[in-house]
């Protein structure tokens, strides 16, 4: 491979056998998004789920409707980024 630096890491912090029922599994969320930067004025935004650091969800495009504030844009990309965390919990 010419670019070994790149792609994703999938390498999770500690090993739960299955058996383990203290193990503590960490699910976290980032998000970001941009105000209105495409031409139709719709906000592009995206988001990453991580289990115990490992990414296991992750989304990035278009918000599906014209956000009327930079306020609302993240909100609705910290709401789609708390649905997966769900999903994943």
């Amino acid at each position: 491979m010419d670019t070994p630096e790149r792609g994703l890491v999938l390498n999770p912090v500690g090993e739960w056998d299955g058996k383990d029922r203290n193990f503590l599994l960490v699910i976290r969320g980032r998000c970001d998004s941009e105000y209105a930067k495409d031409p139709t004025r719709k906000s592009v935004g995206g988001h990453v789920v991580r289990l115990n650091e490992a990414p296991v969800a992750m989304s990035c495009r278009a918000h599906r409707m014209v956000s009327l504030s930079v306020t609302e844009a993240e909100l609705f990309q910290a709401v789609e980024c708390s649905q997966d965390m769900l999903y994943v919990y």
